[in-house]
């Protein structure tokens, strides 16, 4: 591999990502290939070390692992993309999960479309798919933010200010 660093200078980037991997292997390959592209890389070996990480900093984009020792990385996907009343899933349900697996089969590959992953990729992976499918989903990130922002901004211009029982029953009225 060359070095190109001076095409991707690291401040271009720095857009945190998370590695869900039981294979050390393949979190240290992945490591250095999102790093050389300016990336900050956090690493899970399990669902609990992922759930962690995802806890405690912000995430722009997952790679996760199909099969996790004992654990399925489905059902990461699962909590990640549901929008309940906890914490972690209303705060990462829009982040890019891209699936890699090296014995996927078919059903996985769709169950995980089904789920919301961004993409899937089959292992042995490729370094430049890698570069491309994350470049791709982050992205994809960014317009997800651009468009929250810009929504935030809209309905903060436009709210309704007071409490009383005309205001609530207007309110109730606009959102039906």
């Amino acid at each position: 591999m060359t070095d190109d660093t001076a095409a991707t200078p690291s401040s271009q980037h720095a857009e945190p990502i998370l590695i869900v991997d039981d294979e050390k292997n393949i979190r240290r390959t992945l490591r250095m290939v999102l790093e050389s592209e300016g990336h900050v890389v956090h690493e899970a070996g399990s669902i609990a070390e992922a759930q962690t990480v995802l806890d405690r900093d912000l995430i722009d984009l997952i790679l996760l692992d199909v099969k996790l020792g004992d654990d399925n990385g489905l059902e990461l996907l699962r909590t990640i993309k549901s929008r309940g009343e906890d914490g972690m899933s209303s705060r990462t349900s829009e982040i890019p999960v891209v699936m890699i697996s090296g014995h996927a089969t078919i059903e996985d590959a769709v169950a995980a479309t089904r789920l919301g992953a961004f993409d899937f990729m089959e292992k042995p992976l490729d370094r430049n798919r890698v570069v491309v499918t994350a470049r791709n989903a982050l992205e994809r990130r960014k317009m997800w933010k651009e468009v929250h922002d810009l929504r935030r901004a809209v309905d903060a211009r436009w709210e309704l200010m007071g409490n009383t029982p005309i205001m609530q029953d207007l309110r109730r009225q606009i959102a039906k």
